[in-house]
C-alpha cells in the first residue's frame, strides 16, 4: 500500500473520531478527566468545553499533519531522514534510492495512523471516566492507548533494521554496476 493510500485511510479515522466525539459530546457531564496518574486514576478535571473535549482529536489531526508534512519533505530532501546507513543512502543514486524513499513514506504514513489508534484509545477512556463508567483508565483504555504504541516501537525497529539492509544491498549493487561500467 502506497504511503497517499495509508494517509488517506488515516483522513477516514481522523473523520470517524471528529464524527465519533461530535456524537458523544452532547451526552458529557459537566467535567471531564484531562490528566491521569500511571496508574490510569484521573488526577485533573477540567469544565467540559470544545477544547476539552475537542482537544485530543485536534492534536491527533495536527501529529498526523506533522508526519505527513515531515514525510514529503524527506521526499525531496533525503538528508532529513534520520536512518541507519545515511551516508550509504545520501550516495545513492535518486533512482536507486527512491524505493527506499518511497518505504520510509509509507512507514511514516503507518506511523500516523498508530499514533491515531493510541489517542482514540486515551479518549474513550476519559469518556469512560467522564461518564463514571471507571474509575480511570481502564484495562481495555489502556490496551487500545498502549498496544498502538508498543506495535509502533516494534515496527520502527524492524523499519530501521530493514531500511538498513535494502540501503547496504542497494549501494552494494551500484558499486557492482558501476565497476562493470568502468
Amino acid at each position: 500500500m502506497e504511503a497517499r493510500s495509508v494517509y488517506q485511510l488515516q483522513l477516514l479515522l481522523l473523520a470517524l473520531y471528529f464524527a465519533a466525539a461530535a456524537l458523544l459530546w452532547p451526552t458529557l457531564p459537566g467535567r471531564v478527566p484531562i490528566h491521569f496518574d500511571f496508574a490510569g486514576r484521573p488526577t485533573t478535571w477540567a469544565r467540559t468545553s470544545m477544547l476539552s473535549w475537542f482537544g485530543m482529536p485536534l492534536i491527533t489531526a495536527a501529529m498526523t499533519l506533522f508526519l505527513y508534512g515531515m514525510g514529503r519533505a524527506s521526499n525531496s530532501a533525503p538528508e532529513l531522514w534520520n536512518i541507519p546507513e545515511k551516508k550509504r543512502f545520501l550516495a545513492l543514486s535518486p533512482g536507486t534510492r527512491a524505493p527506499i524513499v518511497a518505504y520510509l513514506s509509507r512507514a511514516m504514513a503507518w506511523s500516523a495512523v498508530m499514533v491515531s489508534f493510541t489517542f482514540i484509545g486515551i479518549h474513550v477512556g476519559v469518556y469512560q471516566t467522564a461518564m463514571g463508567r471507571s474509575t480511570g483508565l481502564a484495562w481495555h483504555s489502556h490496551l487500545l492507548s498502549l498496544a498502538p504504541m508498543g506495535v509502533l516501537l516494534l515496527v520502527v525497529s524492524w523499519i530501521a533494521r530493514n531500511a538498513g539492509e535494502q540501503i547496504r544491498q542497494a549501494s552494494a549493487r551500484e558499486e557492482r554496476e558501476q565497476g562493470e561500467r568502468a
